[in-house]
């Protein structure tokens, strides 16, 4: 499966970020997002997968199967990902039922048990991320608001997803020389989560479990 790169940030307010120099935004689009995140009495997550149905994309509804991050020891995270475009209402993406088996979903886990388990709504401001003139990668911030075993949460997030047609080296000098500028200024803290295993950890901390 393709790779995802992306640098992940919290801050503590939403628009468009002071860049360093060398660096700029092209224009940017807003768009309202809903996540929903589809769970089998936790198979998913035993095969170290995330299955995510998004609605209010551009490109229609998607559907996305991302594999276990990879630690970087840094804000920048990388995992596998698939992404499909929903073909037949409510139906799962065939390419997406054919790696959900071979990323070791158990054969025992009909795919008719999947159920919402986190839902996420979300604000994105995106933008593409310009370095020396050329696009490298895409800039959003994201206000987001996550409900999960009937409880909500909600935090503001800047992802800086890298093109695919750059390579790991130059993925983590960009991301490097971005992370060490963001760390210097006010409001910034380092990222690393995604989404739905945030608002999973934030809400079960709350419950005490």
């Amino acid at each position: 499966m393709p790779i995802e790169r992306e640098l992940k940030l919290l801050s503590t307010a939403a628009g468009a970020p002071q860049l360093p120099s060398g660096w700029t935004l092209g224009s940017g689009a807003l768009h309202q997002l809903r996540d929903t995140y589809l769970e089998a009495d936790g198979a998913l997550a035993r095969a170290s997968l995330a299955l995510r149905r998004r609605e209010g994309d551009p490109h229609g509804v998607l559907y996305t199967l991302k594999g276990e991050p990879e630690k970087t020891g840094t804000a920048l995270t990388q995992r596998t990902e698939i992404e499909v475009g929903e073909q037949t209402p409510g139906e799962i993406p065939l390419a997406i039922v054919d790696a959900l088996r071979a990323g070791g979903l158990s054969m025992n886990v009909p795919l008719t048990a999947l159920r919402p388990d986190v839902v996420i709504e979300q604000v994105r401001n995106a933008w593409p991320l310009q370095h020396g003139g050329d696009a490298v990668a895409t800039l959003s911030v994201d206000e987001v608001s996550a409900t999960y075993a009937a409880q909500q949460v909600a935090w503001v997030e800047m992802e800086i997803e890298f093109s695919t047609s750059l390579s790991a080296v130059e993925v983590e000098l960009l991301s490097t020389e971005l992370q060490d500028w963001f760390m210097k200024q006010p409001g910034y803290t380092l990222g690393g989560e995604s989404k739905e295993r945030r608002a999973r950890r934030i809400v079960n901390e709350r419950l005490g479990r």
